[in-house]
């Protein structure tokens, strides 16, 4: 059986095949793998519903549900603000034998508008027997044809429309005007030239041809940004790598994305894609569809997708087996010779090459961006057994990749899930579901792209549970939590954490952490649980459900704030809040500050300027100092006497101009250690905002100064990349000039380098995030991946709640401004600003 449906949320909309069954009926499965059918009592009060995936034991993850009872989903009652039309489509009908017109983009001139050379129409596929090339025309003509030629077989034509402006083609006539006009060109022509001859063998990569480059990278100050993104492109094909960098830096350079200036540059609207052994050739029309075509050398098939670019109304086709569900018509075609799909569909994952030319200062732009990452990205933060556990609710620190397919790894480690996490990916896990819960900051378009109402109620329902029995069998934890094992710990054997096929027993600490509890995680959990609980209490008037839950996550936080004095300030007069706390007996109640003892770490105290702050914010504004005269206001005084000393401003001199930038002095300078900008307010302070800035444009400066490709963060390394005595995590990374340890690592980014430039300035924030995204290997079906090394030949093949989550918050603004409510209800807001 297949069941259409068309619905406003595009990870919900298209077509689905009966795969197995569930609840005692068939299962329907969405063809690009996103979404299921499935049946199931005792969830709602109807029976079917919409889910990420199939079921995980008694618990479910549902986008929503029927509302009532059917015997199978078309006959079922959806709820319309969801759903617009569920039906079994008739039968299938034969794809078009020649091209597929849109009446909006003909093929004819007034589509494409005026071009210096001939374009012609072709139908994307468009095969016939022969060797693979990429090329098969006169390229002494400037007209010359497209054409990608299959050794194997011959397919029949798969009709949809596709322009070539072919003079891109024109290579021996590009080169003969290169070698003869060359001193009279202009700065456009030159970089028209140097597109034009992307397209040759690197048999003319000499001399003049690096020249050339030379002409267009002198003049790059000149150039609109799409003119910057087709330089950059020509450059890429040529293999200069040495030129590609400043290019690269130029394109968001230009735009001046931090003082707010909008970008320039003419819109291109059609972009057709060539993926080739992993290689990205780009080729630009002016309006449309963009339509790729993806050729498998290895295994011999080839497939074809469109999906609509920002701006246009047309939705395309997605590939399933045999079959095209194509949602225009809503309705199923026969597609030729059983084509296989490609493994991916970059309409839902590889969006980034749509956004080269963004206007990232336009809002619609934004939006769309941020839709896209969302959609990509909770297929790994709302997908339980990917990166939380489907029966504890409990996060894992991140899920292992194949490192050629990009797809999951499944099984006991090292593949599938890591089984431990921290109190960090906790916070971050909470902070989302608060979000989604709230609304009123994220709207109620975007809210269901992080969790339903029944996913976030059912997750943070299992969480707190495990949270509960872990605080019962150990109370000396005090409600926080060390570095856990997500499923539980087994003792037989070596002890060790419990594997996902192994049946879940109660949270327990990872060996590291016997007896050991982090003060830096935990305070980033403890305002994650001030969020949650508050937005909790708003609702819990809509049921009981809702009251249950704000009650059960209230007395966690106030168990928190009880127990925080005793287990992490060193004692009266030092001001100190440790690092790390070691617990004397973890089955005594935290009752006691005696039973707690420093551990020796670098840092032992938390008396840093960067995330660590956290904890002594939540320590001062919301824990209990009942044991202390005066409420602990000398105590208080001293921690951030003591926290003064290391604040230090420091200038960075901007090597564009030499002037001098004042920033706050870094750790490492890495993006990692501005988490608390995405938590609590602090860019309300006009001062503090200023400061901050001033960071982020150091940030940036700094890589496109020195050609990098995206922005260092601590996180794991791609495999050609070594990182100390710490294995394949790169922590020391940062900017050497304004930071006060050693910067240790320079070769690997990460895509959530980008985080805290959102948060001080979204446009430019947005357009450095996609640049790391578009460097090779780095979207998979489940989002972003960790890291890429600065020269886009390797990547880190995992997912891990830092790297993807920390940008997930900050492109939704943290939880800054919600916080910033919660505390000027509870009369804390003066006393964060001055404290």
């Amino acid at each position: 059986m297949r069941i259409a449906v068309r619905s406003r949320y595009t990870n919900i909309n298209g077509g689905y095949e009966e795969r197995g069954a569930h609840g005692g009926k068939p299962a329907f499965r969405r063809t690009t793998g996103d979404a299921w059918i499935f049946h199931q009592e005792g969830l709602s009060r109807g029976t079917w519903h919409f889910g990420p995936s199939l079921p995980h034991g008694a618990g479910a993850a549902v986008h929503f549900s029927s509302v009532d009872a059917a015997r199978d989903p078309v006959a079922a009652s959806w709820p319309s603000e969801c759903l617009e039309k569920v039906w079994q489509p008739s039968g299938t009908k034969p794809a078009p034998s020649g091209l597929w017109v849109d009446k909006d983009f003909p093929p004819s001139a007034k589509s494409i508008g005026n071009l210096s050379c001939k374009a012609e129409w072709v139908p994307v596929r468009q095969l016939r027997e022969g060797n693979w090339q990429l090329f098969d025309a006169d390229r002494d003509r400037p007209s010359a044809r497209f054409r990608v030629l299959d050794g194997r077989k011959r397919f029949n034509d798969f009709n949809r429309l596709v322009v070539f402006p072919s003079c891109r083609f024109g290579g021996r006539w590009a080169q003969r005007r290169f070698e003869q006009e060359e001193d009279q060109l202009t700065l456009r022509q030159n970089l028209d030239l140097l597109v034009r001859l992307g397209g040759l063998a690197p048999s003319v990569h000499d001399a003049r041809l690096q020249r050339l480059a030379r002409e267009v990278l002198s003049g790059r100050h000149d150039l609109s940004l799409s003119a910057l993104v087709d330089a950059t492109k020509a450059l890429h094909e040529l293999g200069l790598r040495q030129e590609l960098g400043p290019l690269v830096s130029m394109a968001t350079e230009s735009a001046d994305f931090l003082s707010g200036t909008r970008i320039h540059g003419e819109a291109v609207h059609t972009s057709c894609i060539l993926n080739l052994r992993g290689f990205t050739h780009s080729f630009v029309g002016h309006k449309g569809l963009s339509l790729g075509l993806l050729v498998d050398l290895d295994r011999g098939f080839e497939a074809t997708w469109c999906s609509p670019l920002p701006g246009t109304k047309h939705e395309g086709g997605h590939l399933e087996q045999s079959q095209l569900f194509d949602f225009a018509s809503h309705e199923w075609l026969e597609f030729p010779l059983g084509v296989r799909p490609p493994a991916l569909d970059p309409s839902c994952c590889r969006f980034s090459e749509l956004f080269h030319t963004a206007d990232w200062e336009d809002t619609e732009t934004q939006k769309l961006f941020i839709s896209r990452a969302l959609t990509a990205e909770r297929r790994f933060f709302a997908q339980p057994g990917v990166s939380f556990d489907p029966d504890t609710g409990m996060t894992y620190d991140g899920h292992a990749l194949d490192a050629e397919t990009g797809e999951l790894k499944e099984g006991p480690p090292p593949r599938g899930p890591f089984g431990f996490s921290a109190a960090s990916k906790e916070a971050l896990h909470v902070s989302l579901l608060a979000l989604a819960l709230e609304k009123t900051q994220v709207g109620e378009d975007v809210a269901p792209l992080i969790y339903s109402d029944e996913e976030a109620l059912d997750i943070l329902e299992k969480k707190v549970t495990s949270m509960e029995l872990m605080d019962a069998a150990e109370p000396g934890y005090g409600g926080f939590l060390p570095w856990f094992c997500s499923r539980g710990a087994t003792e037989r054997g070596a002890r060790r954490c419990l594997n996902p096929q192994e049946e879940a027993s109660r949270l327990a600490a990872t060996n590291d952490f016997l007896g050991k509890v982090p003060g830096l995680d935990n305070g980033q959990l403890a305002w994650a649980l001030y969020a949650v609980s508050k937005v909790l209490r708003s609702r819990a008037d809509e049921g009981p459900r809702y009251a249950a839950l704000a009650q059960r996550w209230e007395r966690r936080l106030t168990r928190m704030r009880s127990t925080a004095v005793n287990i992490f300030y060193a004692g009266r007069g030092t001001g100190a809040l440790r690092a790390v706390s070691r617990i004397r007996n973890t089955t005594h109640d935290a009752t006691n500050a005696s039973g707690y003892e420093t551990v020796p770490v670098h840092p032992a105290f938390l008396d840093d300027a960067y995330e660590g702050e956290l904890l002594v914010l939540f320590v001062d504004l919301l824990a209990d100092w009942s044991s202390y005269p005066e409420n602990g206001k000398e105590e208080k005084d001293k921690m951030w006497e003591r926290k003064q000393i290391r604040l230090k401003a420091i200038n960075f001199t901007n090597p564009q101009d030499d002037r001098k930038i004042t920033v706050q002095e870094g750790f490492w300078f890495s993006s990692h250690e501005q988490w608390k900008l995405m938590v609590l307010p602090y860019l309300e302070i006009p001062l503090v905002k200023q400061v901050f800035t001033n960071v982020e444009f150091v940030r940036v400066v700094n890589s496109i100064h020195h050609e990098i490709p995206g922005l260092f963060a601590s996180s794991h390394a791609p495999p050609n990349v070594e990182c100390g005595s710490l294995g394949g995590y790169c922590n020391a990374v940062g900017i050497q000039e304004v930071a006060s340890q050693e910067v240790r690592w320079d070769q690997s980014v990460s895509p959530y380098g980008a985080y805290p430039v959102m948060l001080v300035d979204l446009p430019a924030g947005l357009a450095w995030y996609n640049t790391m995204l578009s460097l090779p290997k780095m979207q998979t079906v489940t989002g972003s991946v960790e890291s890429s090394d600065v020269f886009g030949t390797s990547v880190a093949s995992i997912l891990t709640w830092d790297t993807k989550v920390t940008s997930v918050l900050a492109m939704l603004q943290g939880t800054g401004p919600l916080i910033s409510r919660l505390l000027k209800e509870d009369g804390l807001k003066e006393q964060f600003q001055d404290p």
